[in-house]
């Protein structure tokens, strides 16, 4: 079901504080913990039994010091974005309690281009709030919505606050289709069955419900289509949970807590196509001097999506691989292997980048990794789901260069560039 509405538009404008700062920095080789390795001094090469393929060949190129931006040691690099154009880098950064900022480097002149002042948005309070930048580059967006902390538009050569959305426009990030003329908002982290898809230039919107399906996030798919992922809700009450009732002849039994994708044509042209990914199982709990049984979830972290250039390849973000055409998923990572930190532990779609043309999946090191070696980030061949390479240096935030040819890993209190060939 769908229905449209509309909510205006607002606009203010905010200084600009300025600062210039870049160090390189040498590569630091490190040492393979696997049986069979090369060690190719960029990064950790891993041998596998599949056909050998094309691996990224990595050298860091530069490094971006945001201490001295902020005039702080206390800063973290949180989400980044490159412009469509591969002449910026935007960063949003926090500097203590409840302060967010953005930073955007012109990686021309390698020096910093803007600087905002600090944001309605608390990044601290809502870290799944992604930065993104309209597809002519003319813009960079980012807040969650709302009274308080609205959605923004920034001109990034300036960093002056161009237009702002009207509260009503809530969403963890806009995501735009190629046009720039609409943009699909993603609800985010606890989900809703709605979605709403709003038209750029008025912000009237159509919304989509998807009945028992609650969307934690989408992304656009080839043709103008979208992906919607998340969990299936019935009534505890209910055993099983009845078939797809949105399936467009998939009569797939859904469960409660099964995790749900749903190819949608917004035209209405075409039936939506409903899968489910990740089943449910049941688990027995003692309640009340009686034991209950409830299909649990196995997803270690809620699910999100990153596509590709055009939505054909997508991160689910539970350690998969998904087809946007068809909803076919290709498993890189059990929920073992992330939960145990086997691989980086990519909980917000801030930490994953995908090649422009989806070979590649790129994830930021884990935080939380104990090794002795600290964390690794890690390149996955999305046509396989094999682990190719992994590599030292970030622990917050990925990004990759529209062209393809740079990736940008927040590590602490810089951002590190590197070369891929």
């Amino acid at each position: 079901m769908k229905r449209t509405g509309e909510i205006g538009k607002s606009g203010i404008t905010s200084n600009i504080r300025l600062s210039v700062i870049l160090a390189a920095v040498a590569l630091v080789p490190v040492k393979s913990s696997a049986a069979t390795s090369a060690d190719t001094g960029l990064g950790q090469v891993v041998e596998n039994s599949y056909p050998r393929i094309a691996v990224p060949k990595l050298s860091q190129n530069g490094e971006i010091d945001l201490s001295a931006v902020e005039e702080t040691a206390n800063v973290t690099v949180m989400s980044m974005a490159y412009s469509p154009d591969d002449n910026y880098l935007a960063i949003v950064d926090v500097t203590g309690s409840a302060a967010t900022h953005i930073t955007v480097w012109n990686l021309k002149t390698k020096k910093l281009q803007s600087h905002t002042d600090r944001l309605h948005t608390d990044f601290g309070i809502y870290p799944d709030a992604i930065l993104s930048w309209t597809p002519n580059g003319k813009y960079i967006t980012f807040g969650y919505g709302g009274t308080k902390n609205p959605i923004q538009f920034w001109d990034p050569i300036t960093g002056s606050v161009v237009k702002t959305a009207a509260p009503g426009v809530v969403a963890t990030s806009l995501q735009f289709n190629k046009q720039g003329t609409k943009a699909v908002a993603s609800p985010g982290v606890g989900g809703s069955p709605k979605f709403r898809i709003y038209d750029t230039s008025t912000w009237s919107y159509t919304e989509f419900d998807e009945g028992q399906l609650y969307v934690q996030d989408v992304a656009w798919a080839p043709d103008e289509k979208v992906v919607a992922v998340g969990y299936w809700h019935t009534k505890v009450s209910e055993e099983g949970g009845g078939t797809n009732p949105k399936g467009g002849g998939n009569e797939q039994a859904i469960k409660l807590n099964d995790v749900v994708a749903r190819l949608i044509d917004p035209s209405g042209h075409l039936d939506d196509h409903t899968k489910v990914l990740i089943p449910s199982l049941p688990k027995t709990v003692g309640s009340y001097n009686r034991e209950v049984t409830y299909n649990q979830s196995q997803a270690p972290s809620a699910p999100f999506l990153v596509s590709d250039a055009d939505g054909t390849v997508m991160a689910l973000g539970l350690g998969n691989v998904l087809n946007g055409r068809t909803l076919d998923m290709l498993t890189y990572a059990t929920n073992e292997d992330i939960v145990g930190h086997k691989v980086p532990l990519a909980v917000q779609p801030r930490n994953v980048a995908i090649s422009p043309d989806g070979n590649y999946l790129y994830l930021k090191g884990s935080a939380l990794d104990n090794s002795s070696e600290g964390a690794r980030n890690l390149i996955v061949d999305t046509r396989t789901g094999k682990q190719v390479l992994w590599f030292r240096g970030g622990t917050d935030g990925i990004a990759i260069r529209p062209d393809g040819k740079q990736l940008a890993v927040g590590d602490g209190q810089s951002v590190k560039l590197w070369n891929i060939e």
